[in-house]
């Protein structure tokens, strides 16, 4: 599911849509903070502008990615001295198992993960990392939850989930329940672009009357390369031409409503109203200004 998630984001303008609309409708506009003390907003701008966080430049991303992915996760290091915090990254995909609290499924405590394979230093050795959780956990585990906790001893680190039930481990892609429909819509749009191709392609049929073998075979050497646009071509009644196209049925649309669905495909993946690209006719001025919203967002 990641993989096929990460690539319909990378590649198709549908995925790519889908889940970049949320984003910017989410935090299109920034993150502000609002707080009477004005040491806690300093510490927050300090954590945010943080030149290892970059949250200013890296927090619309891992909003995407969420929603690529399902989960997040970001390990945490704490300075001793001064209490700084910073957030590192692990793939998704290196997750191995998400293990939650034996008293509370919906409860993740710990997420097994594989060091090593993606940028992250040494070999490909199991980490077990504990999840941050609100309060002291040690005020609402039971006994069994805390000993299981205990065996996460490689750190602490923040793990976001979307689109799962109470009971399940694992988070999952804003694109799954769509993924095989993307993919039929990308397969129909690029079948449909090649019909009109080949509707827009033809032959030239050339009979010779009583000709034979041979001098089909002859002609054709003499004569075989098609005649270059608005030039003269001179036969007699004997050798007759014609232009020759498939009959591939294109339906009520034809081409106009082919080259508009495509059309709409690209504007649309990139985030585009059609009335931007010149394309008014089916555009008032209402549908006009609701239709901006999301491109000013992004």
């Amino acid at each position: 599911m990641q993989r096929i998630a990460y690539e319909l984001w990378l590649t198709n303008l549908m995925g790519k849509r889908l889940i970049e609309v949320v984003t910017d409708h989410v935090v299109g506009e920034g993150v502000t903070w609002q707080s009477e003390d004005p040491d806690a907003l300093a510490c927050i701008r300090a954590f945010w502008g943080d030149p290892v966080n970059q949250l200013d430049l890296r927090f619309k991303r891992l909003v995407s990615e969420l929603g690529i992915f399902g989960e997040l996760l970001l390990p945490v290091a704490v300075s001793e001295y001064e209490g700084r915090v910073r957030l590192g990254y692990v793939s998704p995909r290196l997750i191995e198992e998400v293990v939650p609290d034996p008293d509370n499924c919906a409860l993740p405590i710990g997420v097994i993960f594989r060091s090593g394979d993606r940028g992250l230093g040494g070999g490909k050795k199991e980490r077990r990392v504990r999840t941050v959780l609100g309060g002291d956990p040690r005020e609402y585990l039971g006994a069994a939850g805390i000993r299981e906790r205990e065996r996460f001893g490689d750190g602490e680190a923040f793990l976001f989930q979307i689109n799962k039930a109470s009971d399940a481990t694992r988070g999952t892609s804003d694109l799954l329940a769509a993924i095989d429909w993307i993919d039929i819509y990308e397969r129909f749009i690029f079948d449909t672009a090649e019909r009109s191709r080949l509707q827009n392609s033809f032959i030239y049929n050339v009979t010779l009357k009583g000709a034979g073998p041979e001098r089909i075979a002859q002609w054709i050497e003499e004569n075989g390369a098609a005649p270059l646009p608005s030039s003269v071509r001179v036969h007699n009644e004997k050798e007759e031409w014609r232009a020759v196209s498939p009959d591939a049925k294109s339906g009520e649309s034809g081409s106009q409503g082919i080259a508009r669905m495509m059309r709409g495909l690209v504007l649309g993946g990139m985030g585009i109203p059609s009335h931007w690209f010149a394309q008014g006719d089916d555009v008032n001025r209402a549908s006009a200004e609701s239709m901006d919203q999301p491109t000013l967002k992004r």
